[in-house]
């Protein structure tokens, strides 16, 4: 169950809270907000997101709903490009007070292993003009929720927590002193594993344009190299040569292609200046569920279909004909 509970001390804010099973977003703007920054700040809690989480985004977004308002449709269909959908009822009331009422609480989801049960907004509740609006969701635990990730670490430990593994260490001696070798060195492997730092990710020194082929080919080179220092003889020296040229060529041809490409993207981005504001894929796509059954669509254009009237027209003529010669 996911409720939108408004927070009407600050004017916009929006904090996520990371579970097990999904991530949920709360949103909260002022009537002032402008529309630049309501996008600005869904777009910055958006982009923090794995494209496969199961999101939930709810809160006081102050985008009318149940009537035309341009704020509302340019957020709308922003959250939509992304993948949400939205979850109210535009009709179901959410804010209400003495000169009137209106749906502003809202409630969106990209609906992965979700499905929907129930919505309502809590009329019985007369002590704010907020209501609470409240959906009911059931969660499809089947799949993971999450993808794995893998940390890599270094061959190096760290002193200060081998220094609280202390008190383990002596254990794992007692362990193995007791003949429990098993215990002894299950103790001694988790205390290496805690222990274990971090692998620094080094930053790429390549050039941009040094890919797969350019690697193979060095080290292609540097084998025959290595061969032809140990052997010394005539034909190994001759083979380095060859090999360091053929090298020599494929990083020329590979740079030469790089700038050949950046020139085509910047002619391409000269071309169709606007192709920024093209709508582009969603951030989490959704599957579209089929119900099982085939249904076969026949396209056919004005023209094929008037050739078939007319073969339908001559074939009746001539049946009719041959029956009156008869």
């Amino acid at each position: 169950m996911v409720m939108a509970f408004p927070h009407p001390a600050r004017n916009r804010m929006h904090t996520g809270y990371k579970t097990i099973a999904t991530v949920i977003v709360g949103c909260i703007f002022s009537a002032r907000t402008r529309r630049a920054t309501s996008l600005n700040e869904l777009s910055q809690a958006i982009n923090k997101i794995n494209k496969e989480e199961t999101v939930i985004l709810a809160g006081d977004l102050n985008c009318r709903i149940d009537i035309t308002q341009d704020k509302a449709a340019s957020v709308i269909s922003y959250l939509e490009n992304e993948g949400l959908s939205l979850i109210n009822d535009k009709q179901e009331k959410t804010y209400i007070c003495h000169n009137g009422s209106s749906t502003i609480d809202l409630i969106f989801s990209n609906m992965k292993r979700l499905h929907l049960t129930g919505r309502e907004a809590l009329n019985n509740v007369v002590i704010r003009k907020h209501l609470p609006t409240i959906a009911h969701f059931i969660m499809d635990t089947t799949q993971n929720t999450a993808p794995s990730t893998s940390m890599k670490y270094s061959r190096k430990l760290s002193p200060d927590q081998m220094r609280i593994e202390d008190p383990r260490v002596n254990s794992a001696i007692e362990h193995i002193s007791r003949g429990d070798m098993d215990a002894g060195l299950e103790t001694m492997e988790n205390i290496i594993m805690s222990a274990m730092m971090p692998a620094k990710s080094v930053a790429r020194k390549a050039q941009p344009w040094f890919n797969a082929k350019c690697y193979e080919a060095r080290k292609k080179t540097i084998s025959a190299l290595h061969k032809a220092r140990d052997s010394g003889l005539p034909n190994h020296l001759k083979e380095y040569s060859h090999t360091r040229r053929a090298y020599k060529m494929v990083l020329k041809e590979t740079k030469q292609h790089m700038v050949q490409e950046e020139a085509r993207l910047l002619t391409d981005a000269e071309n169709a200046p606007f192709k920024a504001l093209k709508s582009r894929t969603p951030r989490f796509p959704r599957d579209i569920p089929i119900q099982s059954g085939k249904t076969t669509f026949v396209v056919s254009s004005r023209k094929q279909t008037e050739e078939q009237m007319r073969g339908g027209k001559n074939l009746r003529t001539t049946h009719r004909n041959s029956q009156l010669k008869r």
